[in-house]
């Protein structure tokens, strides 16, 4: 997975440097979490065969996360 360099920002050109990162953050599909908060999921009320599924899919959404 190629990582993108995250483009610290300097104090000049906020409105570009904002729709940088948030272009990069739609790409690695964390936006979402801006729009609307991070909800910690209630594990007993998700049935067991679902479980493993969204397990792996918070471990490639942190995965993405710390490897923009």
């Amino acid at each position: 997975m190629n990582s993108l360099p995250i483009q610290e920002f300097n104090g000049e050109y906020y409105e570009y440097w904002t729709l940088k990162m948030k272009h990069l953050l739609i790409g690695k599909v964390v936006w979402d979490i801006i729009e609307d908060g991070y909800m910690e999921l209630d594990w007993a009320t998700i049935p067991q065969a679902d479980r493993l599924d969204k397990r792996e899919t918070q471990k490639k959404n942190l995965f993405s996360i710390y490897h923009l």
